[in-house]
């Protein structure tokens, strides 16, 4: 299984046991997956929350067509334990937890204010190499920022 950094926080329960972590976008999860698939490993599924699934290994990309195909095979798997899509997702969030994430997206095309607003949040409080620890009343566990390179889920930091 592979998801992308910017992915969604129930994917990662699944990552802990099963999972691979790439780059966002689906040429670095294909990529990942040939590696692995070459290395004689099985892929199952990859994913981007908001893009697509990857669900097989004849096409190393989204794919809506086998996503659905796929789907339709487990919906029917399903019937014959007499059991719906809906009480298997609840069975699965009862073994693995309730998760829930709210993406949404601010386009800003003017290069000072991006600037600006990465400039403060990359010297949080006014100290240099420092990432703000909360946003509004949810703690922050970790950053990760490709840009400078830094990661604070690594020892040395770096990403």
């Amino acid at each position: 299984m592979s998801d992308y950094i910017c992915c969604t926080i129930f994917i990662d329960v699944f990552l802990l046991m099963f999972g691979q972590e790439t780059l966002t976008g689906f040429k670095w999860m294909g990529n990942r997956a040939k590696d692995l698939l070459d290395q004689g490993k099985s892929v199952l599924f990859a994913f981007e929350e908001a893009i697509g699934y990857m669900c097989c290994n004849s096409v190393l990309d989204k794919d809506g067509v086998s996503a659905a195909a796929i789907a339709g095979e487990m919906i029917s798997y399903l019937a014959t334990k007499n059991k719906s899509l809906s009480q298997q997702l609840t069975t699965i969030f009862e073994e693995y937890g309730y998760h829930i994430s709210k993406n949404s997206y601010f386009i800003c095309h003017d290069q000072e204010v991006i600037r600006s607003l990465f400039e403060r949040l990359r010297n949080f409080s006014g100290k240099k190499d420092s990432y703000p620890s909360e946003c509004g009343r949810f703690s922050i566990s970790a950053v990760r920022d490709l840009t400078t390179g830094y990661d604070s889920n690594q020892p040395d930091n770096k990403a």
